[in-house]
């Protein structure tokens, strides 16, 4: 039975926290993060140590500072006006519902905003299009079928998704995407980009486009596979079968493998400078961090910035984590006892706002983030504490569905339904 004591806590910038300094709900509990998306990627010291809110949960107290929301199951908690005030003196949003995991579902729904400026991003749905809220200790404690049209939620989605879209096509122009088969810019592949979210949300092509996006711009078939082997002789220069950016730190090929050359310090990543055709996808690393490192993989990584999610094990510990890095500043989200023999593979998997990681095919860590949307790049990343230096042996990326050509069939209905 569950029996968790709730609150909505600020988050601390932990200097000395393992395994580096990040943004954290103090006492390294789990939490929902309701913050904005500014103060996300600035570092603890020049926010005075403290940002947003976390919705929390703990078996014991709650930390100071913390605005106590009840104890329970909070799937049974009654709200009632005071838990509302409290819950608005924390966020700045009065949220509406009749149990406390009402108010969380009506935050990053109602009271969320697509733009991450002012409030939490919109909960998003997965592929299967369910909108899911994932609590560690809890697995998933609320679930609603999306529908494009006639869900409420798809007026908050839709600004979130026209943004994106918007983005994606600017950068398109500008030769800033890159076809994952030809490895070439692709002025034309912002068309392959909405093609995969008409066929996640099964609409049509004018239910998404954006003001500014010409009706001759039609949606196109995508690709959905990255791969990289590292099979290549010794070099400064990642690769052979994708182009790489050591965003962070020194990268080589080693002995067929990926090594990582710099030591201590932050979070180390390399991104791969191909776009995948959704932000619903995953990232898988291959390799052995011996027993002072990290390794791990990358999703939803901004190819402008270092900004993304990394799912990683922390050998020192034995623990996998989650994090979310954006701007280069680090948030953990979540983290999970494990075991670690030497060497292993890591998975990160982005699925609307379900955020998973696992290690050798098991599921460790499941749980709802809606900060980070929209990006298509996808990386490694490790971290190095002393001898001997992680290597990642083989790397691999996709979107979470498969091709297909099922728009004319979207539109037909369409057609149907409204002739």
């Amino acid at each position: 039975m569950v029996d968790y004591r709730y609150g909505l806590v600020p988050y601390e910038w932990a200097a000395g926290d393992s395994p580096r300094p990040s943004w954290r709900v103090p006492g390294g509990l789990p939490g929902i993060d309701l913050g904005r998306m500014g103060d996300m990627s600035v570092p603890g010291a020049a926010l005075g140590a403290t940002r947003g809110m976390a919705f929390a949960w703990t078996p014991g107290v709650l930390p100071s500072g913390a605005v106590s929301l009840g104890r329970g199951d909070f799937r049974d908690i009654t709200v009632d006006a005071a838990m509302r005030d409290a819950w608005k003196s924390g966020t700045g949003y009065k949220p509406d519902g009749a149990r406390l995991v009402d108010l969380l579902w009506d935050q990053l729904t109602t009271g969320a905003d697509p733009s991450g400026q002012d409030a939490a991003r919109p909960l998003v749905p997965t592929r299967s299009l369910d909108l899911e809220l994932w609590l560690p200790g809890h697995s998933m404690v609320r679930r609603e079928r999306f529908a494009w049209g006639s869900h409420g939620h798809t007026n908050k989605l839709k600004a979130a998704l026209t943004s994106h879209l918007e983005r994606i096509r600017d950068d398109a122009g500008r030769g800033k995407l890159v076809n994952p088969i030809t490895r070439q810019p692709d002025t034309e592949y912002h068309r392959e980009v909405m093609q995969g979210l008409l066929e996640k949300y099964r609409c049509t092509f004018d239910d998404l486009r954006p003001s500014g996006w010409p009706k001759s711009d039609t949606p196109k078939k995508h690709n959905t596979t990255l791969t990289e082997s590292f099979d290549t002789s010794n070099s400064d220069t990642l690769g052979p079968d994708q182009t790489w950016t050591e965003v962070d730190g020194d990268w080589d090929i080693v002995s067929n493998a990926a090594q990582l050359q710099t030591t201590a310090g932050t979070v180390r990543t390399a991104r791969c400078e191909a776009d995948l055709s959704s932000d619903d996808h995953y990232a898988e690393s291959v390799g052995n961090a011996g027993t002072v490192s990290e390794i791990g993989a990358a999703v939803r990584f901004l190819s402008s910035a270092e900004t993304a999610y990394i799912g990683f094990i922390y050998t020192p510990n034995s623990t996998v984590y989650l994090f979310k890095l954006v701007a280069g500043a680090e948030t953990s989200i979540s983290s999970q006892a494990s075991s670690w023999g030497g060497s292993g593979t890591f998975k990160c998997q982005a699925d609307g706002s379900t955020i998973k990681v696992y290690q050798d095919g098991v599921q460790k860590i499941s749980v709802t983030d809606t900060s980070i949307t929209g990006n298509l790049r996808t990386g490694m990343m490790a971290y190095c504490n002393g001898t001997p230096l992680p290597n990642i042996t083989s790397w691999s990326a996709a979107d979470l569905y498969a091709a297909a050509t099922v728009i004319p069939v979207f539109m037909n209905q369409y057609r149907q339904r409204h002739n």
